[in-house]
């Protein structure tokens, strides 16, 4: 997600769930194609350096469950506080269990 229109949508219209390192927001939108995601990392998290390196693990975890995610939402993480010192196991988890308890996996059919 590149516009700030999309992250308001989520923010004012989506539903979001927090953890210790990470935040998440999502928005169902029928119309999508694809997930769309997202990614803050306030400047209260330190210098341009800690906070693109944040960034380029958030991506990377994105990037590699982009293929199981629901394809009609958008989703926004936050980086908190947390973050800095997480290494990429632990950010991974964390954004895992956020996408897991906020449905936004592909449902898989059930086997008989």
């Amino acid at each position: 997600m590149t516009r700030r229109r999309d992250y308001e949508l989520v923010r004012t219209q989506g539903r979001s769930s927090g953890g210790r390192i990470l935040a998440l927001g999502i928005l169902r939108q029928s119309s999508l194609d694809g997930p769309k995601a997202g990614i803050i990392v306030p400047k209260a998290l330190g210098a341009a350096v800690t906070r693109n390196r944040i960034k380029r693990r958030l991506r990377e975890i994105v990037r590699q469950a982009i293929d199981e995610l629901a394809p009609d939402q958008f989703l926004v993480v936050v980086a908190r506080r947390g973050a800095v010192t997480a290494d990429f196991s632990t950010l991974a988890a964390e954004w895992a269990a956020l996408v897991r308890r906020a449905g936004a996996f592909k449902r898989t059919p059930t086997t008989p």
